[in-house]
């Protein structure tokens, strides 16, 4: 049963464990508890006992998920809190692959985005089967935003000539940025925007793009793809976007939720 939790989801809430609880005596009458409410209320305990006895044993035989949300030296796990509705999403490596074959594979993909005549299926395929080894280097080594730049260019595929624009990022931890061309007449201050892009840490990540949304619905993607945390003055608005818009994650703040209970109510 834990092992069946497990492939869902590594460390399940007490709601959800509930919910399987209540799920498997309603399959099997037979395993109600005599004298509860429910019968499954005992169920939901074992379960969650079972849970952490599995993970237990998922860290001594070396899995990097549960590994890396441990901290050495203590008894307890030390849990990074959930922002992208996923705690340290590190999977295992590809059935059939070694790490070696997977440190060749990303070598082959960064030698596929050099190509003039660059094949983009190659390129999925390449990115797809790196996935873990990828989320290995972001999540443990928590590599700068250049070096992942560098070593994983499939994840900025987009971007193009950014020279022009670096006298514009400097200081510019996260952000987008819009190149405008003025009117040519002199007496109406019109812009039209030409160009939008996405910045992390001073580098223009991605370039070209068509517009703002477009730009900030990849500015997020990046977010999680990069386990980068939200900046602290913008941590409610995209708070609000995760949870209110994109519906990742159920638990929100308690501004969040009065503004989602204000919109609900419109």
């Amino acid at each position: 049963m834990a092992e069946a939790v497990f492939s869902y989801k590594a460390y399940p809430k007490d709601c959800e464990l509930e919910k399987v609880a209540c799920a498997l005596v309603d399959k099997h009458p037979c395993l109600k508890a005599p004298g509860s409410n429910g019968g499954w209320e005992g169920w939901k305990l074992s379960l969650k006992f079972k849970m952490a006895n599995y993970r237990q044993k998922l860290r001594y035989a070396g899995c990097p998920e549960i590994t890396v949300n441990f901290r050495q030296g203590s008894s307890r796990p030390s849990l990074k809190r959930p922002q992208k509705s996923e705690l340290n999403f590190l999977p295992d490596h590809p059935v059939g692959f070694s790490e070696e074959d997977l440190v060749k594979e990303r070598a082959l993909m960064e030698e596929e985005v050099k190509k003039k005549d660059m094949s983009l299926s190659v390129l999925n395929s390449k990115m797809e089967v790196t996935f873990s080894l990828r989320r290995k280097e972001i999540v443990a080594d928590q590599p700068l935003v250049s070096t992942v730049k560098q070593r994983w260019p499939g994840l900025f595929i987009e971007e193009q000539d950014t020279e022009a624009l670096e006298d514009h990022t400097k200081n510019m931890k996260m952000g987008i940025l819009e190149v405008v061309k003025e009117s040519a007449d002199s007496s109406r201050s019109l812009t039209s925007v030409v160009s939008v892009a996405v910045v992390l840490e001073e580098e223009v990540v991605m370039d070209n793009l068509p517009d703002y949304t477009d730009a900030f619905i990849l500015l997020f993607g990046l977010l999680y793809a990069l386990n980068t945390e939200y900046p602290k003055d913008l941590k409610y608005t995209f708070d609000v976007v995760q949870k209110v818009f994109l519906h990742l994650g159920n638990e929100c703040t308690a501004r969040v939720q009065s503004l989602k209970n204000k919109l609900v109510h419109m």
